[in-house]
C-alpha cells in the first residue's frame, strides 16, 4: 500500500478513490492543491464535484463497470477538468487534470477562425459588387479562386478553379495565348508585379475583356 501510495503521489495526475457510497477514500496532494483543503476522505463526491455532469459519469462508470473518459468545466473553481474513471472492485478511481490552458488555446483558435472567415466574407462581398476577383498559385501550382472569379469566367462552380495549364492553353483567346504565357513566365521568374490586359475566350465563342494584376509572393523556402 505504501509503495502504491508513494506512486500516486509522484504522479503530477490528480487521483481520488471513492468507495460505493460515493464518498472519497483516497486523494493524492495534487487533487488535494486543484480541490482546496476541504477536500478530506469521507467528503462525499457531489460536494466536490458539484456539476451534475461529473456525478453523471461516474456514476455511469461505477454502475456499468465501463471506463469513461470526459472533458467538463468544474463551476465553482473555474477550471476545465480531463476526466478518467475507471470501475474498482468497491468503487472507483479516478484521474483528473486542469486542461483550462488548452480550452483557452482552443477557444481563442476558434474565435481567430471565426475572425478570417469574416474577413474573408467581407473582401468576397467587396469584389463581388466591384466586379473582381482574386486567386493564388501556390508552389505546387495549386490554384485557389475566390467566390467572384467563378462569375468573371462564367465557369461553373463544381468544376473548381482551372488548372495553370488550363488557363493558359485553353481559356485565353488564341490571339493572346503566346503573350500572356510569356509574360507570365516573366513575371513569376523576376519575382515582380505583372498586369496584363487579354481577352477570354467562352465556351459559347464570346470574347470577354479582363485585366490581370499578378504579384508573386516568395515563402521562407523561396517558392
Amino acid at each position: 500500500a505504501e509503495r502504491v501510495n508513494s506512486v500516486l503521489e509522484s504522479t503530477t495526475d490528480c487521483v481520488l478513490g471513492a468507495g460505493a457510497d460515493f464518498r472519497l477514500r483516497y486523494i493524492n496532494s495534487q487533487a488535494r492543491t486543484l480541490l482546496g483543503a476541504s477536500a478530506e476522505t469521507g467528503k462525499p463526491l457531489a460536494e466536490l464535484f458539484p456539476d451534475a455532469v461529473f456525478l453523471e459519469r461516474l456514476r455511469q462508470t461505477f454502475d456499468e463497470r465501463v471506463p469513461a473518459r470526459f472533458e467538463a468545466e468544474h463551476s465553482i473553481l473555474g477550471t476545465w477538468l480531463e476526466v478518467s474513471a475507471y470501475p474498482a472492485p468497491d468503487g472507483l478511481a479516478v484521474y483528473f487534470s486542469d486542461i483550462s490552458g488548452r480550452k483557452r488555446l482552443e477557444a481563442a483558435v476558434r474565435a481567430q477562425e471565426e475572425r478570417n472567415r469574416r474577413i474573408q466574407d467581407l473582401v468576397e462581398d467587396s469584389q463581388r459588387l466591384a466586379g473582381i476577383g482574386s486567386w493564388e498559385i501556390g508552389a505546387d501550382t495549386e490554384v485557389t479562386w475566390s467566390a467572384t472569379m467563378y462569375t468573371i469566367f462564367e465557369r461553373d462552380h463544381t468544376l473548381g478553379p482551372p488548372t495553370i495549364r488550363e488557363f493558359l492553353h485553353g481559356m485565353i483567346a488564341p490571339a493572346d495565348r503566346s503573350r500572356i504565357r510569356k509574360a507570365y513566365m516573366r513575371a513569376e521568374r523576376a519575382s515582380e508585379r505583372g498586369t496584363f490586359e487579354y481577352q477570354l475566350d467562352l465556351p459559347d465563342g464570346r470574347l470577354k475583356y479582363l485585366l490581370m494584376v499578378a504579384d508573386p509572393v516568395r515563402g521562407d523556402a523561396g517558392q
